[in-house]
C-alpha cells in the first residue's frame, strides 16, 4: 500500500481535514474506527467489504462512509486505486445536505447524495486525470464548487469547546456552552452524527492510538490506558480490538510497517468546535 496526502483548497480548510491519494495490493486490510465522514472515489478497481456476520459486499465506485465506532475489513481482489476525503468533524454539513445524524455507521453511493449526473462527473475527474495527485486535487475543486453552489454552503456559526479528552462528560460541556445536556446532544449529533458518549469513546481510542505511535514500545500499555481515560488495561483491549480488529501490540507493528495507513486517525485536535447550523439558532 502506498497514500499521498492532499491539503484541501484554502476555502475548503474548514470543512475537511485532507485528501488521501492511495493505492493497494491485493490483499486483506482493514480501516479503522473514526469520527470524520469519507469521501471515496475510485480509479480503478474496487474493495470489497467484510460485514459482521461473514458477509461481503462490493463497495459502490463512489461512496460517502459516516463515522463508525468499529472497525472494518477491506478485500482487495486486484490492485486498486482511489482517491479519499477526510471531512473535519463538524464539517459535513456546510458539504452536503444529508443529516451527518443519517450518515453514522452507514455508507452512502454518491449518487444517492448527489444526483447521477454530478457523481458521474466526479468519476470522471478523478479517472479521467494523469495520476492520482491530480485526481485527488480536481475532485476537492469539484466539492467546493458542489459546496458554494448548492443551499448546504450557508454560514454556520461555530461554538468553540475546551480542549476535550476522554475524560469529559456531556454535562461539563453542556454547562461551558451555556446548553442544557438535551440541548448539546441535539447539536452533537447535528454537527457529528454521534451522541456525546460515542464522541468520548472515539476521543479515548484516539488518545490511545497517539500514545501508542508515540512512545513506540517504550511506554507499558496499562500507562497508556490509563492515561487516555481508560478504567484499566482490559477496557483499554476490548475498546482497542473493536475499533481496529487488532490488539495494540499488533497494531503498533502495522503502524512500523505500513505508516501511510494513519492519516485516517482521530486526533484530539480535530474536535474543537461544536456547529450550531443557522437555522437551529434561529
Amino acid at each position: 500500500m502506498s497514500s499521498l496526502v492532499l491539503r484541501p483548497p484554502a476555502t475548503l480548510a474548514p470543512y475537511l481535514d485532507c485528501g488521501i491519494a492511495t493505492r493497494l495490493e491485493a490483499g486483506p486490510t482493514f480501516l479503522p474506527a473514526m469520527m470524520r465522514p469519507m469521501l471515496v472515489v475510485f480509479r480503478r478497481g474496487r474493495t470489497m467489504v467484510a460485514g459482521a456476520q461473514g458477509q461481503v459486499e462490493a463497495t459502490s465506485a463512489a461512496y460517502v462512509e459516516g463515522p463508525c465506532l468499529v472497525a472494518r475489513r477491506l478485500l482487495v481482489q486486484e490492485p486498486t486505486e482511489f482517491v479519499s476525503v477526510l471531512v473535519t468533524p463538524g464539517g459535513w454539513q456546510a458539504l452536503f445536505p444529508m443529516p451527518a445524524a443519517e450518515l453514522a455507521g452507514q455508507r452512502v453511493p454518491l449518487d444517492a447524495l448527489i444526483g447521477e449526473r454530478l457523481a458521474a462527473q466526479w468519476l470522471d475527474e478523478v479517472g479521467g486525470a494523469p495520476d492520482l495527485r491530480t485526481g485527488g486535487q480536481r475532485l476537492m475543486q469539484a466539492l467546493g464548487q458542489f459546496a458554494r453552489q448548492g443551499a448546504q454552503a450557508r454560514r454556520t456559526q461555530l461554538l468553540r469547546l475546551p480542549r476535550p479528552d476522554g475524560q469529559w462528560s456531556a454535562r461539563t460541556l453542556a454547562e461551558t456552552l451555556g446548553l442544557s445536556e438535551r440541548q448539546f446532544e441535539r447539536r452533537s449529533l447535528q454537527a457529528y452524527g454521534l451522541a456525546p458518549r460515542e464522541i468520548r469513546k472515539l476521543l479515548r481510542f484516539s488518545a490511545a492510538m497517539d500514545g501508542i505511535v508515540a512512545a513506540e514500545g517504550r511506554l507499558r500499555l496499562a500507562d497508556i490506558a490509563l492515561d487516555s481515560g481508560y478504567f484499566d488495561q482490559a477496557h483499554f483491549s476490548r475498546d482497542f480490538r473493536s475499533m481496529t480488529g487488532q490488539t495494540p501490540r499488533a497494531f503498533l507493528r502495522q503502524i512500523v510497517e505500513d505508516p501511510a495507513l494513519w492519516p485516517v486517525r482521530l486526533r484530539l485536535r480535530d474536535v474543537g468546535s461544536i456547529q450550531d447550523a443557522a437555522q437551529d439558532a434561529a
